[in-house]
C-alpha cells in the first residue's frame, strides 16, 4: 500500500521460471514466491496477474488453476479459488475481486465474468455481462462495474451483476475500460484503434435495450450526439462538438 514493494511474474516461460518475484524498493532485496501451485509448461500455469491485498498477502492469477493466495510472511501459497483464472482488479477494501474465466481453452470459447470473495474464496458468475469478457473496471465509489468484450460491446451495471446497460460502437475486441474520477464518463479502447467516451448511464434505470421500441426511439431523439473534435484553444486540445439529434436507424439493429 505504501508503494515500497513491486511484484512481477511470467505468463509464458519455462516451468522453473514461473515464480513470483517481489522487489523491495527501499532495501533492494528480492523475495521469490514459489513454486506456484498449478503451474505447468507452455500456456498452462501462466501467471496472468499479481496483486497485493492488504498487508502481508498477494494474489496471483494462474491460467487453468485459478487464484493463488500467498502469505508474504511465510512465503506459502495455496489455491484460494479455481475461478476466475485472471483477476483483473480487487476492490479498495480488499473484499472482492473481479475477473474472467474461460470454460474451455479452445479459442474462441466462452469467457465469463466472476466476482470473487477474497476472504472465503467463493466465486459467483455474473452471466449478464456476456460470454466474452476481456476488460473490467470499477468506478471510484465501487458501485458500478464496466466490462469490455471480444465482440466490441461495453456493458455498465451494478456490482451485484444485475442487468447492465449495453454500449455498442467498437469493432473487435474492447481491450480496456476505465471510469473518470468523477464517475460521469467511461472510456473504452478497442482493437479498432479507437478510444471512445461514454456518458455513464443511470444504473437505477432500466437499460435502453430492455425498453419498449417506441420509448427507446423517443429517448434517442431527445439526446444530442457528441463527438470529440480538435480545438487548439482548449487545454486538452479537443472539445465536445454537438452533431445534431439522433435521426433514427436506416436499418433497425437486432439484439
Amino acid at each position: 500500500e505504501d508503494g515500497r514493494l513491486v511484484a512481477t511474474a511470467p505468463y509464458r516461460a519455462p516451468l522453473a521460471e514461473k515464480v513470483v518475484r517481489i522487489f523491495d524498493l527501499a532495501t533492494d532485496e528480492t523475495t521469490i514466491l514459489g513454486p506456484v501451485p498449478g503451474v505447468g509448461e507452455g500456456r498452462r500455469g501462466g501467471i496472468s496477474s499479481v496483486r497485493f491485498v492488504g498487508e502481508g498477502r498477494l494474489l496471483a492469477s494462474v491460467t487453468q488453476t485459478g487464484v493463488v493466495s500467498f502469505d508474504l510472511d511465510t512465503g506459502v501459497g495455496r489455491v484460494l479459488a479455481d475461478r476466475p483464472d485472471h483477476l483483473s482488479l480487487v476492490s479498495v477494501d480488499g473484499r472482492y475481486g473481479y475477473g474472467a474465466q474461460s470454460d474451455t481453452y479452445e479459442a474462441p470459447g466462452p469467457r465469463w465474468l466472476y466476482r470473487l470473495d477474497v476472504q472465503t474464496g467463493e466465486a459467483e458468475k455474473l452471466p449478464l455481462h456476456g460470454t466474452s469478457v476481456v476488460a473490467v473496471a470499477l468506478d471510484e465509489a465501487e458501485t458500478l462495474l464496466a466490462t469490455g468484450s471480444r465482440d466490441g460491446v461495453v456493458r455498465v451495471g451494478p456490482v451485484s451483476g444485475a442487468e447492465p446497460h449495453v454500449l455498442r460502437g467498437h469493432d473487435g475486441f474492447v481491450w480496456s475500460v476505465a471510469f473518470s474520477p468523477d464517475g460521469r464518463w467511461l472510456a473504452s479502447a478497442g482493437e479498432d484503434g479507437t478510444i471512445r467516451l461514454w456518458p455513464v448511464p443511470d444504473a437505477t434505470r432500466t437499460p435502453l435495450h430492455l425498453r419498449p421500441h417506441e420509448e427507446l426511439l423517443a429517448i434517442l431523439r431527445s439526446h444530442t450526439n457528441l463527438r470529440a473534435v480538435p480545438d487548439p484553444e482548449s487545454g486538452s486540445g479537443y472539445k465536445l462538438d454537438k452533431t445534431g439529434p439522433f435521426q433514427g436507424w436506416g436499418d433497425m439493429p437486432e439484439w
